[in-house]
């Protein structure tokens, strides 16, 4: 991984430390998203990935759930970055 750690709040106020794989902004809604995973060890063969909605002008940046109406286009937007940026392990 690239190991590019952040630690962001989530809608309990619960500190979570993720390692952001990408990060992407969708004009339509004006909104900035991650895909990221957590604990990643380095060696396992398979790593889970979320994607979350994040309002990096917080301190510490939040996550903020997705509505539902978006998430079609998110997962579009995550289907081109895998295929077109070399895949997530």
């Amino acid at each position: 991984m690239m190991n590019n750690k952040k630690v962001l709040t989530d809608d309990k106020g619960n500190k979570i430390e993720v390692e952001i794989v990408a990060n992407f902004k969708i004009k339509e809604y004006n909104k900035e998203y991650i895909i990221y995973t957590l604990n990643d060890d380095g060696v396992s063969e398979t790593v889970n990935m979320y994607i979350s909605q994040v309002d990096f002008s917080s301190n510490p940046p939040k996550f903020i759930p997705i509505p539902d109406e978006e998430i079609k286009m998110v997962l579009s937007y995550y289907d081109f970055i895998r295929e077109h940026v070399g895949g997530t392990r």
